[in-house]
């Protein structure tokens, strides 16, 4: 049972961050950024190539083409 109530809550969660991610790109994109930044700092850059394509999918997510294009030239 316990199972099954964190994976109701795990996706009440992500529901809720797609919701967020649709309402208000440009900060979703932001805050992408800076995440895939810090991580990228904490690893030392050993997994840039897959925080960029990760960072790439959640902003995807906005369905912006504009800020999927400006994530792409930065990598």
């Amino acid at each position: 049972m316990k199972l099954f109530r964190r994976l109701a809550v795990l996706a009440t969660v992500a529901d809720a961050i797609r919701r967020f991610a649709k309402n208000n790109p440009e900060q979703f994109n932001k805050f992408v950024e800076r995440a895939a930044g810090f991580i990228s700092q904490r690893t030392n850059g050993k997994y840039d190539k897959q925080i960029g394509g990760a960072s790439q999918k959640l902003k995807d997510v906005t369905g912006s083409s504009s800020a999927a294009g400006a994530g792409q030239s930065r990598s």
